[in-house]
């Protein structure tokens, strides 16, 4: 099995989401490379792009049109200011005209050139969309692209994390890997087997230039998240709270900079409780700049934004850990942490075809610790049921992968949408001979053949009391 760099985990991202918006970001920029390839850019008249799915029902709240359309300007997340991204997409709607790449001005009308299609999912992913860009000679260039989280996007041919896989010399798929490689090498610490294997991508001193940059990543995306008031876009008027956080707990110490405000976090009082505030500033600050369009870190998700950063500024800025050193291998660490999950829950064993709620049902109902969310697992892994009474490791093949609609729960499992995310046609293995759920007008209450004790609505799913 290849293996993927910890950067490819840990990595600098624009919010608000990786699967909505640095995923379609990124296949516009993928169509662009695709154009250059095949074609002459002056060649193109016309360019379009057309959302389904979940990438349309909830695209402009994460944004995934201006992802669209300033992907296919040629801009780049990780460069672009974020101040301007705004005022960048309203030059674009109100002229009618996109500069495709920088290089070619062409009429583009929103709406009519980007559509938001809600009505319509493709088959592959439920997070799909279309570009097609139409040549002077007639000729028109059609390519899908689907979104699969954390940034990655695939087609139906390839996968684009496929393009940074490798076989490292000492593979690590799972914690025994790590275990034995470690032993074999006599090695103290884990971010030393994470090293050696990072130079199948790059040098050490590039492999801790990356981490670098990562962790001054992390300082000023926090450092914009305190020094911001106001409403959060979206529509929902939610008020920035960091700021007002931050004030609080700096109390009349003024600072002009970075590295001034720096000194203060490091300075500042080390009681459990003070600490604890702090902890929860970084992490906010974090998660409304993403909310904002601002660049983060994607650790491992956009949503997941805010812990590894937080996490981090706690060591730097009150424990003995505050050398660049440290900042190196909690990042390796962290980020060997993460390709392990994704290995051997995601990408790896169902080409990338699991949406993040299936991921975590998978992960907990293995566990045998997670019972609210419609697996079940009073037995532990032998005892996990998936949501329509199937076993998920028997599942995890490309052409039976548990989707996110009502298609697939169709397809796969003869369940409609009337079946509410398959509540009722749930069956558990430790009662699977006595129980039976009996649909009922009440959302709330049901009988347990058993012993007549009712279940209860657990955050949108049952779990029967039997077991």
């Amino acid at each position: 099995m290849e293996s993927i760099s910890v950067f490819e985990i840990i990595k600098v991202g624009i919010g608000p989401s990786s699967s909505h918006t640095m995923g379609p970001w990124n296949a516009a920029e993928s169509f662009i490379i695709k154009i250059k390839t095949d074609h002459d850019l002056q060649d193109v008249t016309e360019v379009f792009v057309e959302f389904f799915g979940s990438l349309a029902k909830t695209g402009i709240g994460h944004g995934t049109d201006i992802a669209g359309m300033l992907g296919l300007s040629g801009e780049n997340f990780k460069l672009i200011d974020t101040s301007k991204i705004n005022e960048k997409v309203e030059a674009i709607k109100s002229s009618n005209t996109l500069n495709l790449n920088g290089e070619k001005v062409l009429p583009f009308i929103y709406g009519h050139h980007l559509i938001l299609n809600k009505q319509k999912s493709l088959d592959f992913h439920p997070n799909g969309m279309i570009f097609k860009a139409v040549f002077e000679n007639g000729e028109e260039l059609i390519q899908d692209y689907y979104s699969v989280g954390g940034g990655f996007i695939a087609t139906k041919e390839e996968h684009s994390y496929e393009n940074n896989c490798t076989r490292t010399l000492y593979p690590c798929h799972n914690g025994k890997d790590i275990d034995k490689n470690i032993a074999k090498l006599g090695l103290d610490k884990i971010s030393d087997l994470v090293f050696l294997n990072e130079e199948s991508w790059r040098t050490k001193e590039e492999t801790e230039k990356e981490a670098l940059y990562i962790w001054q990543q992390i300082k000023e995306c926090i450092y914009k998240g305190v020094n911001k008031e106001g409403i959060l876009p979206g529509g929902l008027n939610v008020t920035r709270r960091a700021a007002n956080l931050n004030s609080k707990l700096l109390g009349e110490n003024i600072y002009k900079n970075i590295h001034e405000w720096y000194q203060y976090l490091v300075d500042a009082d080390l009681s459990f409780t003070n600490i604890n505030k702090w902890v929860s500033c970084f992490a906010l600050a974090v998660n409304e700049e993403n909310a904002s369009f601002g660049r983060i870190i994607t650790a491992p998700t956009n949503g997941a934004s805010g812990v590894i950063p937080a996490v981090l500024m706690y060591s730097q800025c009150f424990t003995e850990f505050k050398s660049d050193e440290s900042v190196i291998r909690f990042l390796l660490v962290a980020g060997e942490i993460g390709t392990l999950f994704k290995k051997k829950r995601y990408n790896f064993c169902c080409d990338g075809r699991l949406s993040g709620r299936d991921r975590r049902f998978l992960r907990h109902g293995r566990c045998g610790s997670y019972r609210n969310y419609g697996w079940n697992s009073w037995s532990g892994s032998d005892g996990c049921r998936d949501r329509h009474g199937t076993s998920p490791w028997d599942d995890l093949r490309s052409d039976r992968w548990i989707g996110a609609n009502s298609m697939y729960r169709k397809k796969f499992y003869g369940c409609d949408e009337s079946d509410y995310c398959g509540q009722y046609c749930l069956r558990i293995r430790s009662c699977q001979s006595a129980c039976d759920f009996r649909r009922s007008d009440s959302v709330d209450v049901g009988n347990c053949a058993r012993n007549e004790r009712p279940f209860q609505r657990n955050i949108g799913r049952r779990s029967c009391h039997c077991g």
